[in-house]
C-alpha cells in the first residue's frame, strides 16, 4: 500500500463551522485573560500580539479557490456568535460589543471577513494550513503571555487551553465504549478524512477492553508549531491531552513518555481505564 505523507493529505474544510468554533474559542480566551489580568493588561497583550502581523501565509490559504458549501450556515453562525458574546460579557469592563470588536479585528477573522462575501464556502485543506488559519493568532497571544509574565503567563495560558476540554454535565461516554471506538478508529482507514486523520500517522499497537496503545510517527501539529511557534507548541497542542480524555470519561488516563513536538522519534500513547487497572 502506498503511503501518503501527512503533509500531502487533505480533508474537507467547512469555513462557517470552523469560523464559529474558533471565534467562540477566541472569545473564551479573551474572557479568561480579562478575569486573570484585568482590562488594561489583557488589551495590551492583544495589541502586542498582532503588531506587524505577517498575513502572507494566511492570505495564500484564503486565495486558493473555495467552493460554495451545500449547507447554508453563515446566518445561523452570526446569531450564535452574538448570543455567545451577550451571555459571557461584560467582563472587567469589556462589553459584549467591545469583545466582538477585538475578535473581529484579529487574524484570521478580519482577513476572512474581508476576503469572502459569504462564509458558506468549503475546500480541501491540509492540517498544516488549517492550523495556521485558526491557531496562529492564539500562538502569538501565548508567546506574548510568556514574554510578559514568564511562568505565571504560561500557567494562565494552560488554564485557557484546558477550558476547551471542560466536560459538559451528562455527556460522559462509557470508558469501555470510548476505548472500543478508539481502537476501531485506528485499525482501518477512515471513510472521510478529518483534521486528525489527515494530520497524524498512527499505528495501533495493542487494544483491550481496558487500554489502547498507539504510536504516532507523523504529526502536522509538531511540524507546524516547530516551524512557527516552537516555544508554545507543546503547551497549546499537547499539554491538555490527558484532560481531553478525562473530559470524555473521568476514568480515562493518558500515559506518554515522548512526543514528536519535543523532537522525539514518536508519540507513544497509552490511553487506559484507571479503574480497570486496579
Amino acid at each position: 500500500m502506498n503511503h501518503t505523507p501527512c503533509r500531502q493529505r487533505t480533508f474537507p474544510f467547512w469555513l462557517a463551522y470552523e469560523f464559529e468554533y474558533h471565534y467562540i474559542f477566541s472569545l473564551r480566551w479573551l474572557k479568561h485573560f480579562l478575569e486573570r489580568l484585568g482590562r488594561d493588561h489583557t488589551l495590551a497583550v492583544w495589541e502586542d500580539a498582532f503588531r506587524g502581523y505577517d498575513t502572507s501565509l494566511l492570505e495564500s490559504i484564503l486565495a486558493v479557490e473555495w467552493q460554495d458549501a451545500p449547507e447554508q450556515y453563515a446566518a445561523e453562525m452570526e446569531e450564535q456568535l452574538t448570543a455567545f458574546a451577550a451571555s459571557h460579557f461584560p467582563v472587567a469592563g469589556v462589553s459584549a460589543e467591545e469583545a466582538r470588536h477585538l475578535i473581529d479585528h484579529m487574524p484570521p477573522f478580519e482577513q476572512i471577513r474581508r476576503h469572502f462575501s459569504t462564509l458558506d464556502v468549503m475546500r480541501e485543506i491540509t492540517t498544516y494550513q488549517a492550523l495556521h488559519l485558526f491557531r496562529d493568532s492564539l500562538a502569538l497571544i501565548a508567546e506574548g503571555m510568556l514574554a510578559r509574565y514568564r511562568k505565571a503567563g504560561e500557567l494562565i495560558v494552560y488554564d485557557a487551553v484546558l477550558e476547551e476540554w471542560s466536560p459538559e454535565p451528562g455527556e460522559e461516554m462509557e470508558a469501555a465504549e470510548y476505548l472500543r471506538q478508539r481502537a476501531e478508529r485506528f485499525s482501518k482507514e477512515p471513510e472521510e478524512a478529518d483534521i486528525h486523520s489527515a494530520g497524524l500517522q498512527v499505528e495501533l499497537l495493542r487494544a483491550t477492553d481496558s487500554e489502547v496503545v498507539t504510536r504516532v510517527t507523523e504529526c502536522e501539529w509538531a511540524r507546524y508549531y516547530q516551524e512557527h511557534h516552537p516555544r508554545v507548541g507543546y503547551l497549546l497542542a499537547c499539554s491538555a491531552d490527558n484532560a481531553a480524555y478525562r473530559s470524555t470519561n473521568h476514568r480515562l488516563r493518558l500515559q506518554r513518555t515522548t512526543t514528536l513536538m519535543e523532537r522525539g522519534t514518536e508519540c507513544d500513547f497509552r490511553v487506559y481505564d484507571v479503574e480497570a487497572q486496579e
